[in-house]
């Protein structure tokens, strides 16, 4: 298994599995906040040393993430821009500034997004445990 397929695999499984596990093995939805979760600990954990290549591993995690769950990449898009607030023709660009600064040492406007943009109290509380594993 590729590198990407493993560190998505472990992001998945770090906020989904334990649903499942919860739930007796039967298949639960995969939120929002686990496709934001995977793409944000994917591009953190490779630590990009440049934007461009940020964005790059951006689109691949996207792109898996979507494989991996069984849904469209543009599924997974929205959930990192449009459920964040970010709206219109730069909302990629917007989402890719807020990681970048994140990457760089500066994540709370990221996390302060990420948490005051999930619609119930249980993803607040994830994305907020996950935040806080990362920095």
């Amino acid at each position: 298994m590729r590198r990407l397929d493993c560190m998505l695999n472990f992001h998945l499984l770090s906020g989904v599995i334990l649903m499942n596990n919860a739930n007796n093995g039967r298949n639960v939805r995969h939120t929002k906040a686990d496709h934001i979760i995977s793409v944000i600990g994917h591009v953190i954990d490779l630590a990009p040393d440049n934007l461009d290549t940020m964005k790059k591993y951006r689109l691949e995690a996207m792109k898996s993430v979507a494989k991996q769950v069984g849904v469209r990449r543009n599924t997974v898009h929205k959930a990192c821009t449009h459920e964040l607030g970010f709206r219109g023709r730069g909302a990629i660009d917007n989402f890719d500034s807020e990681l970048w600064n994140a990457v760089q040492g500066d994540f709370q406007p990221l996390r302060l997004r990420c948490i005051t943009h999930m619609s119930t109290e249980s993803d607040r509380e994830r994305m907020d445990e996950f935040f806080r594993s990362k920095f």
